[in-house]
């Protein structure tokens, strides 16, 4: 029921086990990063609760459902269509699946609401609830069975894109960079991304020798690329944490394949200068939201980098 699916084998073997036995919980959340293969599994899970694979595997089978956030969130009205829903006979199959993804999203009005069919879900019906990241209203966490998603290896996401890409080249590089998340790598493959990956190693070089004021006209310019400050903070953070990584003598756990470049660096920084920068931008990263000032965040890249 789950060929094809690469990692996650603890995950796997509890639903299997469920599965095999007819001892299936009425409520599963799965927690962890994007692009892992939360979905898949949930998926795979639903098809063979339902049987008729081909229509399941189709997204058509009437006794599946899938519901995503609208916008930024999932919606009391979106909870009040799904409890309608619920009240209802499965069409074809003995039970009815619903799938909910990232519901770490929930309003405290539509979560308060999706407890209550939570706590009592009439016979039959089963919840996959998806979450990308802690947050989860922990009422509704202590009703389901945990299931925890971690990164793959590099090795298994380079297996994943070499089924799902017909790319050839890059692979390795992207699954690296995308610390296990076979679907930010199948992002990363994307034309175009990987030349701004390069245009970044450039800037971060030179970047690291400016002097105070070389730094700050080199902000004036990235302003200019509001759409892309995100990326390009998260990549300054990728190669002080490999500065850090070569410090102390982790050379395995390196993420980005510039070794020679970030080790020429790193030799020439205090290893208390690379961790307080590196802090610094994790932080940053933490406070980030689509509104925030990209000005304000300018300012203070240059206070963590100068």
């Amino acid at each position: 029921m789950f060929q094809g699916i690469v990692g996650h084998s603890l995950a796997l073997r509890l639903l299997a086990r469920a599965l095999n036995t007819g001892r299936i919980a009425h409520a599963y959340l799965f927690v962890g990063p994007s692009g892992v293969g939360k979905t898949k599994i949930a998926r795979a899970a639903a098809t063979a609760i339902v049987g008729g694979a081909e229509r399941a595997e189709a997204s058509l089978h009437p006794d599946i459902r899938e519901v995503y956030p609208q916008g930024s969130s999932l919606r009391l009205s979106q909870i009040k269509e799904l409890t309608r829903d619920v009240l209802l006979a499965p069409v074809l199959a003995k039970r009815k699946v619903y799938i909910l993804h990232n519901v770490e999203k929930f309003t405290a009005e539509a979560a308060n609401s999706f407890l209550t069919t939570l706590e009592e879900p009439p016979a039959g019906t089963v919840f996959f609830l998806l979450a990308d990241r802690p947050g989860v209203t922990s009422t509704i966490v202590s009703r389901c069975q945990v299931l925890r998603f971690g990164f793959l290896t590099v090795a298994e996401t380079v297996l994943v894109l070499k089924r799902t890409s017909s790319q050839t080249a890059e692979l390795e590089a992207a699954a690296r960079l995308s610390f296990g998340s076979p679907g930010e790598a199948l992002r990363l493959l994307e034309p175009g991304v990987l030349e701004q990956q390069r245009e970044m190693v450039a800037l971060t070089q030179c970047f690291m020798e400016m002097t105070g004021a070389e730094k700050l006209n080199r902000m004036a310019s990235l302003e200019e690329k509001k759409d892309d400050i995100h990326a390009y903070i998260t990549f300054f953070a990728l190669w002080m944490r490999d500065m850090l990584c070569l410090k102390l003598a982790l050379n395995e756990c390196l993420a980005l394949p510039y070794r020679e470049e970030i080790e020429a660096q790193a030799r020439r920084l205090d290893l208390n200068v690379i961790t307080s920068r590196l802090m610094h931008l994790q932080e940053l990263l933490t406070r980030w939201s689509p509104g925030t000032n990209k000005r304000l965040v300018l300012d203070q890249l240059f206070m963590a980098l100068k």
